[in-house]
């Protein structure tokens, strides 16, 4: 069932459904009171409580002021993406890809709500669909290093091991060449797991999908450094021998 409302909706009719998400889970007047004097801010001032419930993660306050902004801009692709992101938090997911497709509708440069929308692709194990998002998301921003390693995730779980790798592998160049993370490459690293994870990933790909056995255990070893006691290395550990 998953985006089949979404799927199947457009012009006007998508609209209204958008609307029905909003009234269901963000503008029921008992949310609404999550918002002193909502009726009495003006729309900066809507902004910057917005840009602070997506920080803090304050979901229903998000969607209403969401919401109260679409009065002064219903055109706005950000307020669509960030209602997304609103709903996605709550596991909603159906209606947060309403919100990144409608994003993506009036921005088609709006390489974040395609990124976001890959992610729940991912989640639904729907990962043609997944590469498809994934792949604008990249074409669009290639310097953005979570595109790259998302995209490459997808790719190794399609077995496509070679695509994973040269992805993978064009991140870590990156990070070698960049100066601030030669001079900090422990701290990068204890920082950013999603990084950590890339030799994890490369030595499957190295093991399963090339066979070679020595470049699987180059990165197996750097990754158990930086994660020691890992039981999925030391399952990968065994089976690689």
């Amino acid at each position: 069932m998953f985006f089949v409302s979404c799927a199947s909706s457009g012009g006007n009719s998508n609209q209204k459904y958008i609307y029905s998400i909003l009234a269901e889970y963000g503008v029921h007047s008992s949310h609404a009171q999550l918002v002193d004097d909502l009726e009495l801010l003006d729309e900066d001032s809507l902004w910057l409580q917005l840009f602070s419930a997506s920080q803090t993660k304050q979901n229903q306050v998000g969607l209403v002021l969401a919401t109260r902004l679409l009065e002064f801009d219903p055109d706005n692709d950000e307020l669509y993406h960030e209602m997304g992101y609103f709903l996605a938090n709550q596991k909603l997911y159906t209606q947060a890809a309403t919100m990144y497709r409608r994003a993506i509708e009036l921005n088609q440069e709006s390489h974040v709500s395609y990124y976001n929308l890959g992610e729940l692709y991912i989640l639904h194990n729907k990962l043609y669909e997944a590469q498809h998002v994934l792949e604008i998301a990249h074409d669009a921003n290639p310097e953005e290093h979570q595109y790259s390693i998302q995209l490459a995730k997808v790719y190794l779980m399609q077995y496509r091991y070679d695509d994973a790798l040269r992805l993978y592998s064009s991140v870590l160049a990156d990070l070698d060449n960049m100066q601030q993370y030669r001079d900090q490459k422990s701290d990068k690293f204890g920082q950013e797991q999603m990084y950590q994870n890339i030799y994890y990933d490369m030595a499957i790909a190295y093991f399963y999908g090339k066979n070679d056995v020595d470049s699987a255990k180059r990165c197996l070893n750097i990754y158990e450094l930086l994660i020691p006691d890992d039981p999925d290395a030391r399952h990968l550990r065994e089976s690689i021998g």
